[in-house]
């Protein structure tokens, strides 16, 4: 794959629509995933390195996996155990333990079901909002240094994309949960009407 290298305004800092352009060949939408997949484990690699030193603005007995709970608890309000699992993409063994420690040490409770009083839902206490709202500040004010040189409408293109990663990530994970190892990839919904050579296409042999 090669570029033709695009200048912005004198003066302005480069935005995504500076970068470099694509020159069509018949290898870049191959080039172009694989490209894709190495930044995105790249990516995977500093957010779990970021995760480690962000795990260290909690209380010393809250974990990143119990901090996550309280996280959803509190933006998500009161839910019932399987919602949480459901939201965390866990499965409930594994919420049911991490609840149960963070309920010992006063951060969340179980409070009766409103509609089905014989269903429990937990819910952050007034310390776990406060363990919350000191680590999204602080989460909020990295995340802003880090983007501390980016164009608005870069950080807005980068949301919307971003979102779109992820919505997409969410309708295909059922799908590839099914496959063994032996089974073909499943084909995206849609995406059998892509020409071939776009990066959304089914894979030729």
């Amino acid at each position: 794959m090669t570029t033709e290298a695009v200048s912005g305004p004198a003066g302005r800092a480069p935005t995504i629509s500076d970068a470099p352009r694509v020159v069509d060949e018949p290898d870049d939408a191959h080039a172009l995933i694989d490209r894709l997949n190495a930044e995105l484990v790249r990516h995977l690699r500093l957010s779990h390195s970021l995760k480690t030193i962000m795990s260290g603005w909690a209380p010393a007995d809250l974990d990143w996996g119990a901090l996550q709970v309280l996280v959803h608890l509190v933006k998500d309000g009161p839910q019932r155990q399987g919602e949480l699992a459901e939201s965390l993409l866990l499965d409930a063994s594994t919420v049911s333990r991490r609840v149960a420690a963070r309920v010992k040490l006063g951060y969340a409770q179980r409070l009766a079901d409103p509609v089905d009083g014989r269903a429990v839902r937990l819910a952050a206490t007034d310390a776990g909002v406060a363990v919350f709202d000191r680590f999204r500040a602080r989460r909020e004010e990295t995340l802003h240094q880090i983007l501390a040189t980016w164009e608005t409408s870069d950080a807005a293109a980068f949301l919307r994309l971003l979102t779109r990663l992820n919505d997409d990530l969410d309708t295909y994970r059922p799908l590839l949960a099914r496959t063994t190892a032996a089974d073909p990839i499943p084909p995206f919904p849609g995406s059998a009407a892509r020409p071939p050579g776009h990066p959304g296409a089914p894979a030729t042999p």
